[in-house]
């Protein structure tokens, strides 16, 4: 599979998933108050609380065996006797929710969450597969003459709280580095040397850096110009080749 079949099967599942989590009802549970008792069992929210249950208006947690009451009358209607609850602790008073509400509400909620969590990781799939695919595209235009590598210029202020700790900023633009001297044209350029032109103080490169898969494009303005230049250059020959090879 090809990097442009493998994005168009990512943004399918992109598109899927999103129908799946606009499709996922989310509703939030009831929640009724109960009156707080004067003398606060320690235990309330320690204890097994999978057994309360609503009858005649009382919340029974036999776990801690303590019963509270529901603190008006409007809020009985939506629970009769013998529903499930789930119990726990509020800011000011104890909460009661029904069973039922709380676990489709919990269920609901992670399917949503389960989703979002792939959609991210699709995300980032993609953005990596698009990045991976801009960078092929930007350097199969160009056959530049003489081994380089991409490189940044590092400079103090590169190097200041907001940067990214590496010597570059949001604004930093990559360069064409020469690994070997060359001269194109009116361009010379020594080993170590930027295409476009030499910082000062700048005297360190990594040439480790492997140079058959570039992981950047360039996007220094005069970097690219004089690519540009190396590319009308390298067609111009091309052509009088096969203009050459015609007329013979």
């Amino acid at each position: 599979m090809n990097i442009i079949d493998k994005m168009n099967e990512i943004k399918n599942k992109i598109e899927s998933l999103y129908q799946a989590e606009f499709s996922t009802k989310v509703e939030k549970p009831r929640i009724f108050r109960i009156s707080m008792p004067r003398l606060i069992n320690p235990f309330l929210t320690k204890g097994d609380l999978d057994a309360v249950y609503l009858g005649d208006g009382i919340v029974s947690i036999p776990s801690v065996k303590q019963e509270l009451e529901l603190m008006d009358d409007i809020d009985k209607v939506a629970l009769i006797n013998g529903d499930e609850l789930t119990f726990w602790c509020g800011a000011n008073y104890y909460n009661v929710s029904k069973k039922s509400e709380s676990k489709a509400y919990i269920d609901a909620t992670k399917k949503i969450n389960d989703i979002k969590l792939k959609n991210r990781s699709l995300q980032e799939e993609l953005a990596s597969l698009e990045h991976k695919q801009e960078v092929e595209n930007f350097w199969k235009q160009y056959d530049i003459p003489f081994e380089f590598q991409v490189d940044i210029k590092t400079v103090l202020s590169g190097l200041s709280a907001n940067s990214w700790g590496d010597g570059s900023k949001s604004n930093t633009k990559y360069h064409v580095v020469l690994k070997e001297d060359a001269t194109v044209g009116r361009t010379v350029r020594s080993r170590g040397e930027f295409l476009c032109t030499q910082p000062k103080g700048r005297t360190y490169f990594d040439f480790n850096k492997k140079n058959d898969v570039m992981d950047n494009i360039i996007t220094c303005p005069d970097c690219l110009k004089k690519l540009e230049k190396f590319k009308v250059a390298m067609q111009d020959e091309e052509a009088s080749k096969q203009k050459g090879v015609l007329i013979v």
